[in-house]
């Protein structure tokens, strides 16, 4: 499902790699719009009110591109993966991907530009802000808050209650037990020691 698309004009996925390649099929399998995938030399080819996805996971990359991208007056569209379960009414901002089988349970707050991958699991009354990848299976309890422009690895948890400070990496199966405060990379359940 495309949230506040035109439905005459075509939806540019922004990227040519395996996020921008899995969002595109996920659309044509459920006959939505036309989908063109833009690689990044071809970005400055987008005309003002064009719809766009972000087809790419790295956070990094994509705070680089948003920067880049804004003064185009793009159309940010959100993707809802048919399989996707939310509790309640959904509450994300523009330019998210929620991916399948994704939980978003009652209350929770996406904002703008966050991506889920497969089996994502979001607690009650959890806010996350902008920028921000949930890989595959990926579980966060309820009443937490996840800062901007962080990317949190596959099968990672992090416990109910817990904030998570901007600027932070967590890695594939990380636990979360206590707030993150320093922005950082982490692993496990400790900062990653460079």
């Amino acid at each position: 499902m495309l949230v506040n698309c035109n439905s005459d004009l075509p939806v540019y996925i922004l990227g040519t790699g395996a996020a921008a390649n899995e969002i595109n099929q996920w659309m044509l399998d459920e006959g939505l719009n036309e989908s063109i995938l833009l690689s990044h030399t071809e970005f400055a080819s987008i005309k003002p009110g064009s719809q766009c996805i972000l087809g790419f996971n790295d956070v990094l990359t994509r705070k680089k591109w948003l920067n880049q991208l804004s003064d185009y007056q793009i159309i940010w569209l959100t993707y809802v993966h048919p399989s996707a379960v939310i509790t309640g009414d959904l509450r994300a901002g523009a330019g998210c991907v929620i991916g399948p089988t994704t939980v978003l349970g009652w209350n929770v707050l996406l904002g703008k530009f966050c991506s889920t991958c497969d089996g994502v699991n979001i607690g009650h009354n959890t806010e996350l802000k902008n920028n921000i990848f949930l890989g595959p299976g990926t579980v966060i309890g309820g009443s937490s808050t996840i800062g901007c422009d962080v990317s949190i690895g596959m099968c990672s948890a992090i416990k109910d209650h817990v904030s998570v400070c901007n600027n932070v990496e967590l890695l594939m199966s990380s636990v979360v037990t206590k707030d993150i405060t320093v922005p950082d990379r982490y692993y496990g359940n400790r900062r990653v020691v460079q």
